[in-house]
């Protein structure tokens, strides 16, 4: 059953309101997750709680329990006379490190005649989203597990972080976890990996 603390395998699809598939796992590798430590977004984490092995769900997550509401804060806007070279075209993702090294990823929504505008919000947030899921595995975590709060793989063997769901987005701490513990990144700190997956990381 699916409870805290139980290493979940799971299979889905993530569609927005009009049907449009956002993202999927991939056929035959579901998706390993530490269940109760945050490893998936809020709303449906607590949407599969106590299902179990060959159980399926249709859950509908609202912007709130998933990825936040659209913040108009998170909004970024840098003159051109700033960016010293080639403008990124909209919609490419873009990083950014700030004189104390913090880094801000986020994608380009705008570019006018004097500036290009970041947004810093996750892809997602502001929007419902629709997983069709389905459970293929539950088991016992490993004390390894449980201390650094992902799951290590289908099988807890796993060293080379490749169930990391979501953003993937990695803190500098030595422990190479990513922000929000969902999952673990590689050896090699890079600041994002692909782009973010609906079953989510949280920043």
């Amino acid at each position: 059953m699916v409870t805290k603390d139980k290493v979940v395998s799971m299979s889905y699809t993530l569609k927005d309101d009009e049907g449009k598939v956002l993202d999927a796992s991939s056929a035959g590798e579901p998706l390993p997750f530490l269940h109760g430590h945050g490893n998936i977004i809020p709303g449906l984490e607590k949407a599969l709680e106590g299902l179990k092995v060959g159980d399926k769900k249709v859950v509908v997550v609202e912007a709130k329990d998933g990825y936040g509401e659209h913040d108009p804060d998170d909004m970024l806007r840098i003159g051109r006379d700033q960016l010293g070279g080639e403008v990124p075209p909209v919609g490419v993702a873009i990083e950014l490190r700030s004189d104390q090294g913090d880094v801000l990823v986020g994608h380009v929504s705008e570019i006018t005649a004097t500036e290009m505008v970041i947004d810093c919000n996750h892809p997602l947030a502001g929007k419902r989203l629709h997983f069709d899921v389905e459970i293929m595995a539950v088991r016992e975590a490993t004390p390894e597990e449980l201390e650094h709060g992902h799951a290590h793989g289908p099988d807890g063997t796993e060293d080379d972080h490749g169930g990391c769901c979501g953003d993937g987005c990695c803190s500098d701490d030595e422990d190479d976890e990513c922000c929000g513990g969902g999952g673990c990144c590689d050896d090699e700190k890079s600041s994002q990996r692909d782009e973010p997956q609906g079953c989510g990381c949280k920043h």
